[in-house]
C-alpha cells in the first residue's frame, strides 16, 4: 500500500523511459493520476508500448517540447540520470513546477520506515550486505530497491508499516528530493564524483547530504568517521543521532575495529577474518551493515552467520567457488585502474592475475605499487601487449593470449593451494563483450567448466 494522501499532484509528466520511468508511470496511473511520459527516443520497446497502451498512458517521443508543461502539470518526475540542464527540466524549474526523482516518491508514499544508503564508493555492496543480514533476521519484511536495480516505484505498493524499505540511493536520486526522511541513513564515504552532472563539488556534497536533511533526533545517521570532510559535514548539517564507524581506530560508540576484531558500542561482535570478502573496504561495508542491524535489534549470532555467508555482489570482487584450494574472485566490474588497485590491495597472498580488455589509450604504471605479490599474470584483449610490457617491467611472469577463455585455462593450470586467482581486468569489456556483466558471467562459466573436468 502507498500513502496516497501524501501525494496531491493530479497531473504528472514522467521524463525518461527505462526501468525507473516505466515503474513511475505505472504507479502514477494506478494512483489515478493523469500521466504523460516523455522520452528523447523516437520509439518505445515493444513491451513498453504494449503496457502503456493497455494502461492508457500518453507518450510524447523524439524530443522534449516545452509545450508539455503547458496547462495543469503539477509535477515533473525525472529519471535520476537526466541532468538538470535538460531543457524540459530547466523550464519546469523556471515555471515553478516541482521536479523530483523516484527517491522523493519513497519519502512521500512509503508506509514502511526507510533505510537509505549512499556514498561515493561501496554503496551497492553495503546495501546488499545489509539486506543479507536483515533478511536473515526479518525475512520477507525487508524490501530492497533503488539504485541497486529494483525500481522504487515498483516496491512501494508492496510495503506495509511492519516492513523495512532498504534503498541504495545515488546522488542523482537524492538531488531530486525535498521531503525524504530515512529512519536510518548511512554514508559510506565521500570522494570526488559526478561533477559533470552536479556542476561542482559543493553541489555534489549538497546532494549527498540530502539523505539526512529531514532527519530528526529519533532517526539515525551512520557515517564514516575516518573521512574528516564527511565527519564535519554531518556534524554541521544533521539533526539525527550520529553513529560513527571507523576501520582504523577504536571508540566506545558506533562500529570500529581493533586488533582484527569488530566492535559495536565497545563490545566485540566478530573477527575481521570471519568476513568472506577481502580488503579494508569490505570491513568498512560490514561496519555499516552491522550498525544498521544493531539499531534494529539484530543479535550478534545472526550478524556473524550472515556476514560469514555473504560472498559479495556479482562481478564486484565476488568470491566464487574455490579451485584446487585457491580462492577465486570475479572482479569484472573493475573496468579501470582504480578498481583493480582496490582488488590488488585486498590480498596479502600470492595472486595469479587475469587482466585485459578495451584499449582506452592509458598505460598501467599506476598499478606499480600494488603488484609486488602478483606471482604471475595472463593478459588478453586489446590491451594485452601494454599489460605484458608493464608486467615485464615489474618482473612479473606474464603470458599473452587472445581471449578470456584461454586466459582462464592457463591461469587455473598454474594456481596453487592458498593462492588467489583474481580476474580484475583493469579495462572496459567492449573489445570482446557487450558488458562487464557478460564478461563476468563468461569468467564464471569457464571456471565452472574446469571444475567439471
Amino acid at each position: 500500500m502507498v500513502k496516497e494522501s501524501a501525494f496531491e499532484a493530479k497531473s504528472v509528466v514522467v521524463l525518461g523511459v527505462g526501468l525507473t520511468g516505466r515503474a513511475v508511470a505505472r504507479l502514477m496511473k494506478k494512483m489515478g493520476k493523469k500521466v504523460l511520459v516523455n522520452d528523447q527516443n523516437q520509439t518505445l520497446p515493444d513491451d513498453v508500448k504494449e503496457e502503456f497502451d493497455r494502461l492508457g498512458i500518453q507518450t510524447v517521443l523524439g524530443g522534449h517540447p516545452l509545450s508539455l508543461l503547458d496547462g495543469d502539470v503539477d509535477v515533473l518526475i525525472k529519471n535520476p540520470g537526466i541532468p538538470y540542464k535538460n531543457p524540459l527540466v530547466a523550464e519546469a524549474i523556471r515555471r515553478g513546477i516541482p521536479v523530483i526523482t523516484d527517491a522523493e516518491l519513497a519519502g512521500l508514499l512509503s508506509e514502511a520506515p526507510i533505510i537509505g544508503i549512499t556514498g561515493s564508493n561501496g554503496k551497492t555492496t553495503t546495501t546488499k550486505m545489509t539486506d543479507h543480514i536483515l533478511s536473515q533476521a526479518f525475512g520477507k519484511r525487508v524490501k530492497l530497491g533503488g539504485n541497486i536495480g529494483i525500481p522504487i516505484a515498483d516496491r512501494l505498493p508492496e510495503l506495509s508499516p511492519e516492513d523495512f524499505f532498504l534503498l541504495e540511493l545515488s546522488s542523482f536520486q537524492l538531488e531530486g528530493t525535498k521531503k525524504l526522511r530515512p529512519y536510518i541513513a548511512a554514508i559510506t564515504n565521500i570522494y570526488g564524483a559526478h561533477y559533470d552532472y552536479h556542476g561542482s563539488r559543493q553541489a555534489y556534497l549538497a546532494a549527498k547530504m540530502k539523505i539526512t536533511a529531514n532527519q530528526g533526533p529519533d532517526d539515525y545517521l551512520i557515517y564514516n568517521a575516518h573521512d574528516k570532510e564527511l565527519s564535519q559535514l554531518v556534524h554541521e548539517h544533521s539533526k539525527a543521532k550520529l553513529l560513527p564507524f571507523d576501520a582504523y581506530q577504536f571508540f566506545d560508540k558506533g562500529a570500529c575495529v581493533k586488533d582484527d576484531r569488530i566492535y559495536y558500542d565497545g563490545k566485540e561482535v566478530m573477527k575481521t577474518t570471519d568476513l568472506v570478502l577481502p580488503g579494508v573496504q569490505n570491513i568498512e561495508n560490514a561496519l555499516v551493515a552491522l550498525s544498521v542491524a544493531k539499531i534494529l535489534g539484530v543479535d550478534n549470532e545472526t550478524i556473524l552467520h550472515s556476514l560469514k555467508s555473504f560472498y559479495g555482489v556479482k562481478h564486484r570482487l565476488q568470491r566464487i567457488d574455490d579451485y584446487h584450494g585457491a580462492h577465486v574472485y570475479n572482479d569484472s566490474k573493475a573496468t579501470n585502474i582504480a578498481a583493480t588497485t582496490i582488488a590488488l590491495k585486498s590480498f596479502n597472498q600470492p595472486i595469479r592475475w587475469i587482466a585485459g580488455g578495451l584499449d582506452r589509450g592509458n598505460g598501467f604504471e599506476d598499478l606499480s605499487p600494488y603488484v609486488s605479490h602478483v606471482a604471475s599474470a595472463v593478459v588478453y584483449g586489446q590491451t594485452r601487449q601494454k599489460l605484458a610490457d608493464f608486467c615485464r617491467e615489474m618482473a612479473i611472469p606474464v603470458t599473452v593470449v587472445d581471449n578470456l577463455e584461454e586466459a582462464v585455462k592457463l591461469t587455473a593450470a598454474s594456481v596453487q593451494e592458498g593462492e588467489i586467482l583474481l580476474f580484475s581486468p583493469a579495462c572496459a569489456s567492449w573489445d570482446q563483450f557487450k558488458t562487464f556483466e557478460q564478461r563476468g558471467d563468461c569468467f564464471i562459466h569457464y571456471m565452472d567448466q574446469l571444475k567439471g573436468e
